[in-house]
């Protein structure tokens, strides 16, 4: 019975259940060999129906199993591809900081220098404008005093030939100009063309700086698309990761209903184990072992049934067919006729029948190896681990 209990508590899988059907088919076995058939043909099918509905659930538990350890499996990667994620997008949002910080400087440096280049843009125009308007001034000035040089020049040049020159003669007379103006006309038309070159190299200068500030505008248009389309890819990693959250949640909840359920016929296999283990204490209660009368009696049939053996040995020995004499043999004749009648003397009639006990023999095909099934080799049904007389409780 501990042995029993043992192989109980063992059943985690088909073959188990297999070899405890073949050890309770070989306990009943010796029950119908000790006892009889009437002995345990209540009790066979009740364990055929408790180890089909045992085998049934083992199954059903195996099948479980299968799929608990898929969906965890399936967890395990959903999990890990989370962790994977939440990295990805750990590291997507340091560089995305990281853009932004970059974008921000760039951008104060590019609007203190657009603000600078305003400035010194318009400092330029105004100097421009200043130095435009003076040089116009200059060049009205010096065509007049050209024209009055002229026309001294020629007076002087024609009062000169008339009264023949004097001392005086270098001085230009009727308003002319001094060499001071000259000197100042020369160096206001130098500061003029310097300041004319100067203009030109300011120019070609605020056109490259304009150029430049235009390709910035480009990169800073570039980067705010950059920055849109990073968005948006956040946005959909967000959701990608929102769906395969929920899809976890599912996987979850499916687990739980599969280990509630799991539970539930654990729970039930406990209990037909129990009812099993019940029946069997039942029925080794209620075959209590012979008493010394009994026993006696047993050993009297046993020794009835010997002699019986013997009578129908010579039975056998007195029906074969006879050999064939030789001519030698024909004189001892004589002789094996008086042994055949003292074997008629000597064996009871025909007519009395003698009291025949003890267990009854069984088909051949009700006798199996159960060598093979302890090993969970096979997949025979549960009923062929019992003797075919007692697969039902209804015997003919």
């Amino acid at each position: 019975m501990d042995g029993n209990a043992h192989l109980l508590s063992k059943c985690s899988t088909q073959e188990d259940v297999y070899a405890l059907s073949a050890d309770i088919g070989q306990e009943v076995e010796r029950l119908v060999d000790g006892f009889g058939v009437d002995a345990a043909s209540s009790l066979v099918p009740k364990l055929i129906r408790v180890l089909e509905l045992l085998e049934a659930a083992v199954q059903q538990n195996e099948t479980l199993r299968g799929e608990a350890d898929q969906l965890f499996q399936t967890v395990c990667q959903l999990e890990y591809d989370k962790k994977e994620k939440a990295q990805f997008r750990k590291k997507f949002d340091q560089e995305l900081e990281q853009i932004e910080d970059m974008w921000r400087s760039e951008m104060n440096d590019l609007s203190g220098l657009v603000s600078r280049l305003q400035e010194e843009n318009s400092r330029l125009s105004t100097s421009l404008r200043e130095k435009t308007n003076l040089l116009g001034e200059g060049h009205d000035d010096s065509d007049r005093s050209e024209g009055h040089f002229s026309r001294s020049g020629v007076t002087s040049l024609a009062d000169s030939s008339h009264g023949g020159g004097g001392p005086d003669s270098g001085v230009f007379t009727n308003g002319g100009l001094s060499q001071s103006d000259i000197d100042m006309l020369n160096r206001l038309k130098e500061a003029f063309n310097k300041q004319a070159s100067q203009l030109h190299s300011y120019e070609s200068e605020l056109a490259q700086r304009l150029t430049d500030i235009q390709s910035l505008k480009h990169q800073v248009e570039r980067l705010r698309r950059s920055g849109l389309d990073s968005v948006q890819r956040v946005r959909q990693l967000e959701l990608q990761l929102g769906r395969s959250a929920d899809e976890r949640e599912h996987l979850i909840r499916r687990l739980d209903e599969e280990q509630r359920e799991k539970e539930q016929l654990r729970q039930e296999i406990n209990k037909e184990k129990r009812d099993a283990q019940d029946e069997l204490l039942e029925a080794v209660i209620r075959l209590s072992p012979p008493s010394p009368t009994e026993y006696k009696k047993m050993c009297q049939e046993k020794k009835e049934l010997e002699a019986r053996v013997r009578f129908l040995e010579g039975e056998l020995e007195f029906y074969k067919p006879p050999v064939a004499k030789t001519p030698s043999e024909d004189s001892g004749g004589e002789e094996t006729e008086a042994p055949e009648s003292s074997r008629k003397s000597r064996y009871p009639p025909d007519d009395v029948d003698l009291p025949v006990q003890g267990p009854i023999n069984r088909e051949p095909e009700d006798k199996l190896d159960y060598s093979d099934f302890s090993h969970g080799g096979s997949s025979l049904s549960i009923k062929r681990f019992f003797p075919k007389l007692l697969w039902s409780s209804r015997r003919s």
